[in-house]
């Protein structure tokens, strides 16, 4: 969500994530975080959301997450373990001008561009080669997301080890899905990693596997909450 999406929306950077060696963690403790962590719930440094903290802590979670207020509010936070797991929120603000455009009958259109144009297309610049395997409209009471699954080489969280074997500075592939939606003026990305995902990627897509993500991100939305609109 940076150049490709400044003519609609603020830039929003890739969810930032510690270095991890295979099944061991880089860092055992969480950095000091900007949004609010209380009672098991976060709280965006914006305001704009909460949302129950995803995957257990038996296996080294960790949270970091980011905010900045430039030509609209933007923040994201990555909630990842020692595994490779990775659960994370991307949020920028519409500029007002657009609003109603992302709140009208074209936002399907603009989902979908927003998913391969503003995520795929954008992060490949980072991580060239990075294509979708997977992508779709999606429908529910919580209104209209486009979801989609891509590739990222050198995208995982975790990285491999070196002839010593030591931590080396290669990352692995890595599978990640995405869900994009937009509510009360802003468009948010959220992202989902598993550890088989961070450790072999499989590109064989079945229609399990397609709904073992879906499942995953569209509860991850339905988690969270958000306060009235101004």
């Amino acid at each position: 969500m940076i150049q490709i999406l400044r003519a609609l929306v603020p830039s929003v950077s890739w969810s930032a994530v510690p270095v991890a060696a295979l099944l061991l963690a880089a860092c055992q403790t969480n950095p000091p975080t900007k949004g609010k962590v209380e009672g098991g719930i976060y709280s965006s440094p914006d305001g704009n959301y909460t949302m129950p903290i995803p995957l257990g802590g038996e296996f080294g979670r960790r949270i970091m997450d980011d905010a900045r207020d430039l030509q609209g509010k933007e923040g994201f936070v990555s909630i990842l373990n020692d595994f490779g797991e990775v659960r994370s929120v991307e949020y920028t603000e519409l500029p007002a001008a657009e609003r109603e455009r992302f709140a009208g009958g074209e936002l399907p259109g603009l989902l979908e561009w927003f998913y391969r144009d503003g995520v795929v297309g954008l992060k490949s610049q980072k991580f060239p080669g990075m294509r979708s395997l997977h992508d779709e409209a999606l429908e529910s009471e919580d209104g209209p997301a486009h979801f989609g699954i891509a590739f990222v080489p050198g995208g995982s969280a975790l990285v491999g080890a070196n002839v010593l074997g030591l931590p080396s500075n290669e990352h692995k592939d890595s599978l990640r899905a995405f869900l994009v939606f937009a509510r009360d003026g802003f468009a948010y990305n959220l992202g989902c990693t598993y550890s088989e995902d961070a450790l072999k990627p499989d590109l064989a897509l079945t229609p399990a596997r397609i709904e073992r993500y879906k499942g995953s991100l569209v509860a991850m939305r339905s988690s969270m909450r958000f306060p009235p609109p101004h």
